[in-house]
């Protein structure tokens, strides 16, 4: 009798272990679908909804909802600096590429101290590709793209005038303002991408 005691005792005893291993196993799997679910959130918002489970998720699906709202919110602001929402068009990039083409090869006129060759290049302010670039900036010139058009049509002005007149160093400082006042201009109207040489 004794004997079976202990047998039907320790019978019990592993069923408890089994079934409190069982508990261990499911609370595992709950963490590890938890956890796959969050993994997939991450790389694939859009499906992540789906695979969540179904455990206190409602304050993660809000959470994940507002950051989304948040992120679009953001994307609009930053669409709104690009004056009307629109685009550059080809013309306007072609504008602009053909402008940092003659800046490009200015600066190395001016490198080397040729000031002749680069009045050539560089032209005046009734020169064809500056008429069209002053134009341009003009139109787009609203937001966060007003003071680097204004920058870069008053120092290109003046590096014009500074490669005619002979003066280097001015030309040299002018030059480097209208640089950097162009690389602005294109960053703020949209072009960054589109704009090779900058």
């Amino acid at each position: 009798g004794k004997e079976g005691g202990v047998i039907t005792r320790a019978a019990a005893g592993s069923r408890e272990d089994l079934s409190s291993e069982g508990v261990v196993k499911a609370t595992r799997r709950g963490a590890l679908s938890a956890g796959v679910g969050l993994l997939s959130a991450a790389i694939f918002p859009s499906t992540a909804f789906a695979l969540l489970p179904d455990d206190d998720d409602e304050e993660l699906i809000r959470r994940a909802k507002e950051k989304r709202k948040t992120k679009l919110k953001e994307e609009l602001a930053t669409e709104r600096n690009f004056v009307g929402l629109s685009k550059p068009t080809e013309d306007e990039i072609k504008t602009v590429q053909l402008a940092v083409a003659k800046m490009v090869k200015t600066g190395s006129l001016l490198e080397e101290g040729n000031l002749d060759a680069a009045a050539n290049v560089i032209g005046t302010s009734s020169t064809p590709w500056a008429t069209q670039l002053t134009s341009l900036a003009r139109r787009k010139s609203a937001g966060k793209a007003e003071e680097p058009a204004g920058m870069m049509l008053s120092s290109l002005s003046v590096l014009q005038q500074s490669v005619m007149n002979g003066d280097d160093r001015k030309a040299r400082s002018s030059f480097a303002a209208t640089a950097s006042a162009m690389q602005e201009f294109v960053d703020a109207v949209g072009m960054t991408g589109s704009i090779k040489g900058l």
